[in-house]
């Protein structure tokens, strides 16, 4: 498993990089092929037990990454009873997002397969590195398509009223800004296959239309006919981006506006137009749309949004290392970065909404 994960962590720069501040400028330090040695650890837990398992992992993940030193993520296995072990991957998010997660256990589960045969690991070299997915984002930021996306998210948020809070929230000003928690619940049977046929009703992808369930249910619990709702995008249009590592990802801010008594089906509609037009200007950074935001910002609020929804595709896609079958394990860190994330898997059998501030 070392020699496997070792293969990986040459193989791409961005688990090789330390961000290093020149001035205003956040730069990457790229260190070669075997200067860095593995972020690896080894632990013995025969006799733990799965709450102090879980307490011991706390801690290591917790343990903060320091970014102008390389590499900003660790991986550590815990031996424990029989054949049951647990192998850890712990990312700085700033090296890392979800699509990179699947690209690099997809290719660590192909790489371990090759290595049990005792035989050397070979993958094909990666289309990109990281370095060259952000230099070609700042040679985008100097053409005619960047001024036409910051004058679309100029328009697109003008006059936003201040950030609104779920009324839970404002009537417990005394819990902490990061305490959060997870409600999982599964859509399934009958409703799942309504939900399936009213998307394709309207004509609209799953996304468009349980996004427009969850804009209304704010706006009802809000009382505000004014709301932003983010979402992230891959950002990986371009083919040599598809298996790329690193972080990609953009997050877009939604806005919807309900004036007075809509029929859902015209909501659908209007948040599928809204949508679209949100897509064709992925491309400019998110901190950039903030910036352009000219009101003033609660210092303890995200940055422009609250509410954030995400749709996923199911699993990690690592099911096996060799003959060991392999299953993700939930790791609850009691914190949220806002009032409210709605997590959705792409079958729309589960929902995952992690939330903040809930008494």
């Amino acid at each position: 498993l070392q020699k496997s994960l070792r293969f990986v962590f040459h193989r791409h720069e961005i688990l090789r990089t330390a961000l290093r501040r020149d001035q205003d400028l956040l730069l990457q330090h790229i260190h070669p092929p075997g200067e860095l040695g593995l972020p690896w650890e080894f632990h013995e837990t025969p006799a733990i037990s799965p709450d102090d398992l879980q307490a011991r992992l706390q801690a290591w993940i917790r343990i903060p990454f320091a970014l102008d030193q390389a590499p900003l993520w660790k991986a550590a296995l815990f031996q424990g009873l029989a054949d049951e072990h647990l192998f850890v991957l712990c990312f700085h998010h700033a090296v890392i997002d979800e699509w990179s997660t699947r690209v690099l256990l997809r290719e660590l589960a192909a790489v371990y397969q090759v290595a049990i045969q005792g035989l050397a690991p070979s993958l094909p070299p990666p289309a990109a590195q990281y370095a060259e997915f952000t230099a070609w984002h700042r040679r985008w930021l100097d053409t005619d398509a960047r001024q036409d996306s910051q004058e679309y998210w100029q328009r697109e948020l003008r006059n936003l009223p201040a950030a609104p809070h779920l009324p839970s929230l404002d009537a417990d000003p005394g819990v902490s800004i990061e305490a959060g928690g997870i409600q999982e619940f599964t859509v399934e049977g009958r409703l799942a296959e309504r939900l399936t046929r009213l998307a394709q009703q309207e004509n609209v992808s799953r996304f468009v239309l349980v996004l427009s369930a969850f804009q209304a249910w704010l706006h009802r619990h809000l009382g505000q006919e004014d709301v932003v709702v983010s979402t992230p995008v891959a950002h990986r249009h371009r083919v040599e981006f598809h298996d790329l590592v690193g972080f990609c990802l953009n997050t877009i801010p939604i806005r919807s506006r309900l004036g007075g008594a809509v029929p859902f089906q015209a909501w659908v509609d209007q948040t599928r137009r809204q949508t679209q037009d949100a897509m064709r200007h992925a491309e400019y950074p998110f901190e950039r749309i903030v910036e352009l935001v000219s009101r003033g910002r609660d210092p303890q609020d995200s940055p422009l949004h609250q509410f954030m929804f995400v749709l996923v595709e199911e699993g990690s896609g690592f099911r096996s290392l060799g003959s060991a079958q392999a299953h993700p394990i939930p790791l609850r860190t009691g914190t949220a970065k806002n009032e409210l994330t709605d997590r959705k898997s792409t079958r729309l059998n589960s929902s995952h909404i992690p939330l903040s501030r809930m008494p």
